[in-house]
């Protein structure tokens, strides 16, 4: 999907589907064949399986680093993370955001599809996304648009 770093028009609230394709990317090698403008952007994902089923959810940072470290203990090794900023975010950003931490040769780093960036910093970026919990897993997740 469109990253709001190489297209002058992305979709606003597809980063459940950015993820997703970087995870794909990751295990398979595979870039994305979709597109999303915001013409034809959906209302939403359907996530599966959902964060609500994740083995780590709701979590303060500190607790769910801990367990990302030792979920990506190994090079290539990689979780999908949800950010919720609470009820209470800023009104120009998504109550969630969606991004993956890979193992990189020993170093973490934060891959985020939606932005188009790779970040070796994980705390420095995790601070800017300004989100109070977090899940993760490192199950293959698929995020389908939901049409309205």
């Amino acid at each position: 999907p469109a990253a709001p770093a190489f297209n002058k028009r992305p979709c606003t609230q597809n980063c459940p589907a950015a993820a997703s394709a970087a995870q794909n990317y990751l295990l398979t090698g595979a870039l994305p064949s979709s597109a999303c403008s915001p013409l034809n952007e959906p209302s939403g994902y359907e996530i599966a399986p959902g964060p609500e089923s994740w083995p780590a959810t709701g979590k303060a940072w500190a607790d769910a680093w801990k367990g990302i470290q030792g979920a990506t203990s190994k090079h290539g090794t990689h979780v999908i993370v949800e950010a919720d900023r609470g009820a209470n975010k800023p009104d120009n950003l998504t109550q969630w955001h969606y991004f993956v931490v890979m193992n990189a040769r020993g170093h973490r780093v934060a891959v985020d599809a939606f932005l188009g960036e790779v970040d070796a910093d994980v705390e420095r970026y995790v601070k800017r996304l300004g989100a109070k919990t977090f899940s993760y897993t490192s199950e293959r997740v698929t995020a389908k648009p939901v049409r309205p």
